[in-house]
């Protein structure tokens, strides 16, 4: 967490009543901007931290044939990864997958890829197919490149992610598909972690109930873009995401999807994308859980 942020939580004594259930106002207020990276190397934390883990299971796939890199990926062996088969082809991937949700990857490049514009399809499975992750940054990109550059990616936790099978492995999968092959040089990894949504700190909330919503005031309003969250409540390893509209003072929007938490589970924000020119500042988001 960034020594140069303030933040704090208060629980309104205001509690307002709609219909049978009650609403419990959770607020924090910043100073600093909220910019999700200082750089591709940055996971987009605003409250909170994320405790990188090794990589659950990981394959390059050669057209259907499956090569398992889990132990080269989670160690620090350097440039032991290739993350294409050798002889590369248009529809090869490269899956990473863990047991538990995550909301971003972190790999070290031991060999950058080069090509003309290889920018790579990033896709989670939906329960019917592979998807387009949403609000993706993804940190790896260098010289236009997917695997071009040491970074981190990050996207929205999906509401529909579900666990398939890859070679016979049960996992939450991501996957880098290959759209452009690499002209110049493949890319090798030395090793990568993930953000999983249950290992990490964050703010104790300290009410049961269920995040519905979030209202947003700030003296210094973002630019024209929208800015994506990443809601995480670290304790159960659940997420949900919401979305600010830009150049609005004040906004009140719904969560993606509501989420559960119980007194004393802890939550973490993590911002995904960001108008990239004024950023919010001084400004105060009010998290809502409805008992």
């Amino acid at each position: 967490m960034s020594s140069t942020v303030e933040r704090f939580a208060l629980l309104s004594h205001t509690i307002p009543k709609s219909g049978a259930h009650i609403r419990f106002p959770l607020s924090t207020f910043r100073t600093a901007a909220y910019a999700n990276r200082g750089g591709s190397d940055s996971d987009g934390v605003m409250l909170g931290r994320y405790t990188q883990t090794a990589v659950g299971q990981a394959f390059t796939d050669d057209g259907g044939v499956f090569v398992d890199v889990t132990t080269d990926l989670n160690d620090a062996g350097a440039d032991d990864v290739l993350i294409y088969p050798a002889v590369e082809a248009i529809g090869d991937a490269f899956y990473m997958g863990d047991d538990e949700l995550f909301g971003g990857v972190n790999v070290n490049m031991g060999v950058v890829g080069v090509g003309v514009t290889a920018i790579q399809a990033w896709e989670y499975w939906n329960g019917a197919a592979w998807t387009a992750l949403l609000s993706m940054i993804d940190g790896t990109v260098g010289g236009g490149d997917t695997f071009g550059a040491d970074g981190i990616l990050t996207f929205a936790i999906p509401s529909d992610w579900v666990k398939n099978e890859v070679d016979g492995n049960n996992k939450y999968w991501v996957r880098a598909r290959m759209l452009v092959v690499y002209a110049t040089t493949e890319p090798i990894a030395t090793q990568a972690f993930l953000l999983r949504a249950n290992s990490g700190i964050g703010l104790r909330v300290p009410v049961t109930g269920y995040l519905t919503d979030v209202s947003l005031t700030a003296e210094t309003v973002s630019g024209t873009g929208d800015s994506d969250f990443n809601v995480v409540n670290v304790t159960r390893g659940t997420a949900t995401w919401f979305r600010l509209a830009g150049a609005l003072d004040a906004e009140n929007v719904a969560v993606n999807q509501q989420l559960y938490f119980q007194k004393d589970d802890e939550l973490l924000l993590q911002m995904l994308t960001e108008d990239g020119t004024t950023e919010y500042t001084n400004s105060n988001l009010v998290y809502y859980f409805r008992a």
